[in-house]
């Protein structure tokens, strides 16, 4: 069940980092940038992939880690934050760079760093968007009008990330601009998320929002058979009655000290939806040590 990478998504999911100054230019910015295909990254080897892949995993578990506490289902993509991340990165400085650096846990150097992150994002589109499986992702940018961001940041994040820059008037209009970003998110997830920002979320001291949206529908290889009504067991023991499916056959499958795996495909094989069902009463225990090497 070894992959170069793992995904586990469902149908659209869309991760938002909000922040403020990220860097001040001698100038303000005049123009809007648009999305635009980025560049294709050279040099990118297949060490720093993988090293760029093992530190968003082991971001991934840790931020698992401390999600995990709260009460209820859990649904995240730590692949956006990560972009997110890793945009608000590129306009840091000093000690606000050094902190988030070490939170993300990238290992490559700044400047192989968001080329890395570009090399990859290509290669998961290029390999996803085959026989009738569909990602997109996309970031966004909305700056407060006539606030001075540097061009240069503005460059990296639309070569390497395919950011567009939008002017909004957070000042006067958040809720107008509120709606504005909202709007380009339920374009890029297909209509699935249509308010992603919670009135009151953007006001007046807003100066600049960073967004990522991954959409992603994937066919399975072989489709499952609808099986009705069934009772699912919650960690509690208690049974809830859901919509189930079912399908027999061959897939990819390991066991471990208390758990169990198996590896569903989508079609063409590229990507797959990997299940790990940890044993009755282990459900906490498997939490723990679930770490990038256990992983």
């Amino acid at each position: 069940m070894e992959r170069y990478m793992w995904i586990l998504v469902a149908l659209a999911l869309v991760t938002a980092v909000a922040v403020g100054v990220l860097t001040r230019g001698p100038a303000p910015v005049t123009i809007e940038r648009s999305e635009r295909p980025r560049i294709t990254s050279p040099g990118v080897t297949e060490a720093e992939l993988g090293e760029l892949v093992s530190g968003n995993t082991s971001f991934a578990l840790n931020l698992y880690g401390s999600l995990r506490q709260e009460k209820g289902n859990l649904f995240f993509s730590p692949y956006s934050i990560s972009q997110c991340l890793a945009m608000v990165y590129a306009g840091a400085r000093g000690e606000t760079a050094g902190e988030i650096a070490s939170a993300i846990d990238f290992g490559l150097p700044e400047e192989r760093l968001h080329p890395a992150f570009d090399a990859l994002d290509l290669s998961l589109l290029e390999r996803a968007n085959t026989s009738a499986n569909e990602l997109s992702v996309a970031n966004g940018i909305w700056v407060q009008r006539g606030f001075p961001v540097k061009r240069e940041y503005l460059d990296l994040l639309a070569a390497y990330y395919g950011a567009g820059l939008m002017q909004v008037d957070f000042r006067r209009d958040p809720e107008g601009a509120r709606r504005r970003i909202n709007r380009w998110v339920k374009e890029k997830t297909k209509g699935r998320i249509e308010e992603l920002f919670a009135r009151g979320s953007i006001n007046p001291q807003t100066l600049l929002v960073l967004a990522n949206a991954i959409y992603f529908k994937g066919l399975w290889e072989e489709e499952f058979e609808p099986a009705g009504r069934m009772p699912f067991h919650l960690l509690d023991g208690s049974p809830v009655e859901v919509e189930m499916m079912w399908k027999e056959g061959r897939f990819g499958y390991t066991a471990g000290e208390g758990y169990e795996a198996v590896e569903v495909p989508y079609k063409g094989g590229e990507l797959s939806f990997v299940l790990i069902l940890p044993e009755k009463g282990e459900f906490r225990a498997f939490e723990e040590g679930l770490t990038e090497q256990a992983l």
